[in-house]
């Protein structure tokens, strides 16, 4: 089934654009002006609330004739309308490779709309940060996504939540994003990262909130995949303010646990080794104490002549030397152990 974009869908989309009527530059040299509309080269003219919707209208479709391409699952009117939405602001390319498409498609709405939640960043002032309107524009889309989901109930006393430490890395309250006023002029860059970036009214005045442990929260998820944040989220415990629990990624748990083993391995092949080893000196102590024995009865039981005392020390002589070295090996094995 093709589906078209609704009412509320567009709705959505306008709410998180934002209006602009007067062109702003956007930091790759273009513009953008009205909800999110681009142009490329000169600023043109500025536009009424009217035009401007005409325009995300002629904008959006593309986008909507993508988005029944590439999605293969069922869909409801409002999921249609959250993934154009998303796939409106995050870019078609983007949203081709998404875990979002793929999880949709292979039929888990769930973790697709959890998925949501990955793409928070933006560049802020030459820097990727986590924007609080984007965490704003995901959390609308994820609720309009699952709305039409079979509802479960969930039961406090018998479906008691627990601490999910990759959501509430998710969750932390970070730097709000500020952007350029309509009043600035038209040469003013705005900061956001692309011309369907989300853009907000800043506050001239207005202090910086002190969120000491958010931001340093961020600074540690600058390097994490937007894409696969939910599979692969490492946890760091440097923040002396933070209050998460420490995790340890999966990676480390898995070659910790190689370790272990290979280590339980090496002890079990060594103690094998030991044993073998005090089997051989007992074997080697029980041969020199038999020879030194069979010496002794050459000498004692004959006359005494040479030739029998000459049998006897060439029997009992290897059997000395036997036993002297099996004795020197139990000495020697409590110390090797002890050393290692």
């Amino acid at each position: 089934m093709t589906y078209a974009v609704s009412a509320a869908g567009l709705t959505l989309i306008q709410e998180h654009e934002g209006f602009r009527a007067a062109p702003a530059q956007t930091p790759d040299g273009g513009w953008v002006v009205g909800y999110g509309h681009a142009r490329l080269s000169a600023p043109g003219e500025p536009v009424s609330r009217d035009e401007a919707a005409e325009l995300l209208a002629k904008d959006v479709d593309p986008v909507a004739r993508v988005v029944n391409a590439l999605v293969t699952a069922p869909l409801t009117q409002s999921q249609f309308d959250a993934l154009v939405s998303f796939a409106f602001s995050i870019g078609l390319d983007a949203f081709a490779d998404s875990q979002v498409l793929r999880r949709l498609n292979s039929g888990d709405l769930v973790a697709a709309a959890c998925a949501l939640d990955a793409w928070r960043k933006a560049k802020i002032d030459e820097e990727v940060e986590v924007s609080d309107a984007l965490v704003r524009r995901r959390a609308a889309e994820k609720a309009m996504l699952l709305k039409d989901a079979p509802f479960e109930v969930a039961p406090s006393a018998m479906l008691r939540p627990r601490l999910d430490h990759a959501a509430s890395i998710l969750g932390a309250p970070v730097r709000a994003v500020v952007a350029a006023a309509n009043t600035q002029p038209s040469a003013q860059i705005v900061s956001f990262s692309s011309a369907t970036a989300v853009m907000t009214q800043p506050q001239p005045d207005a202090p910086a909130p002190d969120f000491v442990p958010a931001v340093c929260i961020a600074d540690v998820m600058k390097a994490e995949p937007q894409d696969d944040v939910l599979l692969l989220t490492q946890v760091a415990n440097d923040c002396d303010d933070a209050e998460a629990e420490p995790v340890v990624p999966a990676r480390e748990a898995q070659a910790a646990e190689k370790s272990r083993f290979r280590r339980l391995k090496r002890g079990a092949i060594s103690g094998l080794k030991r044993a073998l080893e005090h089997c051989g000196l007992a074997a080697l102590m029980i041969l020199g104490l038999a020879l030194i024995a069979l010496g002794a009865s050459l000498m004692f039981s004959g006359e005494g002549a040479g030739v029998e005392i000459a049998a006897a020390a060439a029997v009992a002589t290897p059997g000395l030397a036997a036993t002297l070295m099996a004795a020197y090996g139990f000495w020697r094995t409590p110390r090797a152990s002890a050393a290692a």
